[in-house]
C-alpha cells in the first residue's frame, strides 16, 4: 500500500456500523447499533452476558450477516466488497474458529496466504509469533491436541500475522497466563500506534481501564453508554478517581453488596 493510500485510509473510520441489527427468531440480539471506531484507537465493547457483544463483533468481522444495517471497514462495505474489507481484518471469535487438523505453523502459513503475504513475511512473522507466544513445543502438532490456552495463543497469532488494520478480539485475555496477557497488551498498543484500530470485549475491568481509550457499553442489544475511559474515571466531587467497574455497574443500574451473598455461603444454614 502506498503512503497516499495509507493517508486516505486513515481519513475514514476504521469501522462504521450503521443501523446494525441481528434477529434470532423472535429475539433481537442487537438492534439499530450505530458505531464509529477511529484508526489508532483501542475500544472495549462491554456488557453483561447475553447483551449482544459477541454478536456485534461477529457482524463487524463478517462472520455473521446482519438482519439489517451495514458495516464499513475503512470505507469498504463489508457486504458488497467482502474481499477488500476482510483482508484488513484480524479476528479472534468466541469459538476461536481454528482448523484443528492443521498444526499451529501450518495454520499461520494458511492465514498468511489468505492475506497475500509474501513467503518471506510468512516465515519471519510465523517464527516471531511462535517464539513470542511460547508455541515452539506445539507448533508442529495438530491443533486438536492443544489445551484451551494454547489454542487461544494460536488464534491470537493467526489474527496478528497479517498486521491487520482492524483487530477484533472477543475476550482475548480469557485463558491466557499473565506473561502472555502482558505480551498481548504491548502488541495491541503497538498495533494501535501504527494506525490500526483494536476492538475487544472483556469482563476484566482492570485490563480495560489501563488498555482502552474508550468503552461502548451494550445492554439488551443497544448502546447504553459510549464514552472515553478517562472521562468516566475522572475525579469525583471528593477528588478521588472513580473505578471503572463501579461506573459500568452504575450505568447498568446494578450494584453489588451484602444482599448478593448467598445465605448459606459463610455459615451453614
Amino acid at each position: 500500500m502506498s503512503s497516499i493510500e495509507e493517508v486516505q485510509i486513515l481519513m475514514v473510520p476504521a469501522v462504521r456500523a450503521v443501523g446494525l441489527s441481528r434477529q434470532f427468531g423472535d429475539v433481537w440480539a442487537v438492534r439499530d447499533l450505530e458505531l464509529d471506531v477511529a484508526a489508532g484507537s483501542i475500544v472495549a465493547v462491554l456488557g453483561p452476558n447475553g447483551a449482544g457483544k459477541t454478536t456485534t463483533l461477529a457482524m463487524l468481522s463478517g462472520i455473521l450477516a446482519p438482519t439489517s444495517g451495514r458495516v464499513e471497514i475503512f470505507g469498504r462495505n463489508l457486504e458488497t466488497e467482502p474481499e477488500h474489507a476482510k483482508r484488513m481484518i484480524g479476528t479472534v471469535h468466541e469459538r476461536l474458529n481454528l482448523h484443528e487438523h492443521l498444526t499451529a505453523r501450518e495454520h499461520l502459513q494458511f492465514i498468511g496466504i489468505i492475506h497475500r503475504l509474501s513467503r518471506r513475511q510468512i516465515e519471519q512473522r510465523s517464527r516471531e509469533l511462535i517464539e513470542l507466544l511460547s508455541l515452539s513445543d506445539y507448533a508442529n502438532r495438530p491443533i486438536s491436541t492443544y489445551s484451551h490456552g494454547t489454542m487461544k495463543k494460536t488464534a491470537l497469532a493467526s489474527a496478528l500475522i497479517s498486521r491487520p488494520r482492524l483487530l477484533l478480539l472477543d475476550e482475548p485475555f480469557e485463558g491466557l497466563d499473565p506473561v502472555t496477557a502482558r505480551i498481548l497488551v504491548e502488541n495491541l498498543r503497538a498495533l494501535a500506534r501504527g494506525g490500526a484500530a483494536v476492538v475487544i470485549t472483556s469482563h476484566i475491568m482492570e485490563r480495560v481501564q489501563t488498555l482502552c481509550s474508550r468503552i461502548v457499553l451494550i445492554r439488551d442489544g443497544t448502546i447504553a453508554l459510549d464514552s472515553a475511559v478517562e472521562t468516566l474515571i475522572s475525579t469525583d466531587s471528593a477528588g478521588q478517581r472513580r473505578d471503572l467497574e463501579a461506573v459500568v455497574l452504575e450505568a447498568l443500574g446494578r450494584s453489588v453488596d451484602e444482599r448478593d451473598v448467598l445465605s448459606w455461603i459463610e455459615h451453614e444454614v
